[in-house]
Order: structure tokens, then sequence, then C-alpha cells
């Protein structure tokens, strides 16, 4: 964990949500294991689902050699860049839609087309957080996805189906509220969405789904894909973050 976190940490409100320990079987999860919470939010991206490239910029390279186009990937991520820094100019948000980013592209039906499916075929479900999501279920408590995100949640909806994920009462997307989980209004989102019960966050960036979500009086565990056991854990204070 570097310094700045470290400060974050210790700038916490009182009444911040708790980091739990939950260690999960890379093959099995035991229903034996009960929730203290009546709702369960996950993030999505590199925790219930995960995509098969290297960063997930490289889904414009792909983009980018389907279409033929050289220079495509580069010319994408200067689009959002634009679209996120005229977006915080205006509204003082940082959160854009897919539109607002294709904008800057002249609105290339085609590559907006090719990106959607690319995002479709390259999502695959996590096998540890899978079977976590089926034993939350099975005891009953609420299932949320808060993810930060520029893709509509009807897109999101199709990944998960795809990735087998089925259950969850609301979908919750950035761009669509204008707010994130990282500056913590996505969490206000999530909090009046479900009521004052116990809400237990689940995600893999630690600034945005464990500090961020105590902050908003949310209780959080850190899953860390990189690790060989994959396990959702409790990072203690000065563990090294996962990189952003």
């Amino acid at each position: 964990m570097n310094w700045k976190t470290c400060l974050k940490a210790r700038l916490l409100p009182k009444n911040a949500g708790k980091e739990i320990s939950l260690f999960l079987s890379e093959r099995k999860y035991p229903d034996t294991l009960l929730f203290p919470y009546e709702t369960v939010s996950f993030d999505l991206f590199d925790t219930l689902v995960f995509r098969s490239v290297r960063e997930p910029a490289a889904v414009f390279s792909v983009v980018e050699n389907t279409l033929q186009r050289p220079g495509f990937a580069q010319k994408r991520k200067a689009a959002e860049a634009r679209a996120r820094q005229e977006k915080h100019r205006r509204t003082g948000s940082w959160e854009v839609t897919f539109e607002e980013i294709y904008r800057y592209l002249k609105d290339d039906s085609e590559a907006m087309e090719t990106e959607l499916a690319a995002e479709l075929a390259l999502c695959h479900p996590d096998p540890v957080t899978a079977a976590l999501w089926e034993a939350v279920g099975r005891q009953g408590k609420r299932r949320v996805i808060t993810s930060d995100m520029y893709l509509p949640g009807e897109t999101l909806a199709r990944i998960l189906h795809r990735c087998g994920f089925q259950g969850w009462e609301k979908l919750l997307v950035s761009c669509e509220y204008g707010v994130s989980k990282a500056d913590g209004g996505l969490f206000q989102v999530l909090r009046r969405e479900v009521g004052t019960e116990e809400v237990l966050h689940i995600g893999d960036h630690y600034e945005s789904d464990v500090l961020s979500a105590r902050k908003n009086g949310l209780d959080a565990a850190w899953y860390r894909r990189e690790q060989v056991q994959k396990s959702v854990f409790c990072a203690p204070h000065g563990a090294e973050r996962r990189q952003a």
C-alpha cells in the first residue's frame, strides 16, 4: 500500500464500514458460511467477470485489428480522454457514456458495434466469484452489481447473462448516474436503492472497492484475482494494494 492509500485509510470517518475476511476455495464455496448481511454488492470487471486480454484498453486493439484500421486504438483512447475532460468541464463529473465517447469518433457505428461485440466475446466468468454469487443467492441474500463503467447497463446485463450470472436485483453503473465508486457517489446510490440494511461490497480495486465503500458506511472485502489461491480477503493496513 503506498503512502497515499495509507493516509486515506487513516482518514476514514468514524462511522466507516469494516474490512472483512472471506476466504474462498478455488473449487467450491461452502453453503455453511453465513453472511451477516441482507445485501451483497459485487464489482463487475475483474471480480465477477474478466476479459481475456492483458488490459482493458486492449479491447480497442481488437477492434483495430478486426476492422483493419491502423491507429484506431490510440484514437479510441484519446476520444475517451476528451469526453471525460469535456464532461468534467461542463458538469463536474468524469463519468461518460459509450455514446459520449464515440461522439469524438464521429459516431462511428461500425466501430461501436465491433467494440460491443468484442466485449461480449472477451468476457468470461471468474469461477471463484461465480461460486460465491450462487452461494449468496442460495442463502436468500439480495445481490446487486455496482460498476464504474462507460458501457450501458443493457450491455453489461448481456455480458452477465452470457457469463451465466442471473438473479441480481439491481445493476448500478456509474455512467448512468454521473457518479462513481471512486468518488463515493455510486455507493450512496447503492445505499439509497437497497435501504438501510447491512451491505457488503466485494471488489478487486482496493481504493475504489474497499476504501471508498468503507468511507461511505459499507463493509467491504477485497478480491485479489492475481493471487494463486484467488481469495477474497481482508487486506491488512500496510499491505501492497492491487494496481488499478
